[in-house]
């Protein structure tokens, strides 16, 4: 384990890798509707019910289990619906003296997967159906999380969105809080509330403000790097449950599966030269013929 003088330098690596994966992908800013999708890679292996791991991804997760971190980790994740849906995640996590901090830019687009009515002041009728729109949604979080008492950890994300529909565009700002508490060595359980300040998009017409949300679950480890998850999500009005583990089959190899109403997943994690090197396949089985299948890849590597 790295000793924790050698924080500020790890940190700094872990910008310069964020910053430089940015501009070699080429992806601009800006995602709200396709977070609930999932974010990241070994937690969309679970469905998203990721709450026992000390990983980048807690950002978005389980942020006050972030309040233990003791080593920078940096983590990059992708993935690709063949013409249709790009997505792109990017994050790291590293001790800081008063607070942990993390943080994370994620960003999805849909292509040509909008199809909208637009209008043409020279056709006869005024309007003309069929065309194809851009969308994309894009959130930057940073988050801070401290320990407050032996067995409990708080966080704080600060949220930046931005919404992008092609005929109209708009920024919100919000606030989220998270805390951990640790039952065992074995067992958690978390809770994150959503949007509990919001500014909300702003619109020509009206302003668009996002709920009160809440999360949360229990983590559950059986060894080193074997557990389980299960917990709930609420979105529109909607709490449904989250199921997910995962399991060594080798010595450097786990396999993942999860369970949502709206998501069913499984994932693969090889451990490579210090590496974490993830996929994960979900199938939504509710998304109309929008998304179906998609597949992620990414690494995780501690600094």
């Amino acid at each position: 384990m790295k000793r924790r003088k050698s924080v500020n330098i790890q940190g700094y690596k872990a910008i310069i890798i964020a910053v430089l994966s940015a501009v070699l992908f080429n992806y601009s800013y800006s995602a709200d509707a396709f977070i609930d999708n999932g974010v990241g890679v070994r937690s969309t292996g679970m469905s998203g019910a990721f709450y026992q791991k000390m990983s980048p991804e807690s950002i978005v997760y389980n942020p006050g289990i972030l309040s233990g971190v003791v080593t920078a980790q940096a983590e990059f994740a992708f993935n690709k619906k063949w013409g249709e849906f790009d997505e792109v995640y990017l994050s790291f996590i590293m001790p800081g003296r008063f607070a942990n901090v993390g943080l994370s830019y994620f960003h999805s687009q849909l292509l040509n997967g909008v199809v909208g009515t637009y209008y043409v002041p020279a056709d006869q009728d005024g309007y003309e159906n069929g065309k194809s729109y851009t969308y994309y949604n894009s959130l930057i979080t940073l988050c801070l999380s401290k320990q407050l008492t032996e067995t409990m950890g708080g966080s704080i994300n600060l949220n930046r969105y931005e919404m992008n529909l092609a005929v109209a565009q708009s920024v919100a700002y919000a606030v989220d809080a998270g805390i951990n508490y640790t039952l065992s060595k074995e067992m958690n359980l978390c809770l994150k509330v959503s949007n509990i300040l919001n500014t909300g998009y702003v619109w020509s017409t009206e302003t668009e403000k996002n709920n009160m949300e809440f999360s949360g679950g229990m983590g559950f480890v059986i060894n080193e790097k074997s557990g389980g998850n299960i917990g709930f999500k609420q979105f529109n009005n909607r709490v449904i449950l989250v199921m997910g583990m995962e399991m060594d089959v080798f010595k450097n190899m786990t396999l993942r599966c999860g369970y949502s109403p709206d998501i069913y997943s499984a994932g693969l994690g090889v451990n490579f030269m210090g590496a974490d090197l993830a996929y994960s396949y979900n199938y939504f089985p509710n998304s109309a013929g929008i998304l179906d299948t998609v597949s992620r890849f990414g690494f995780n590597v501690e600094l």
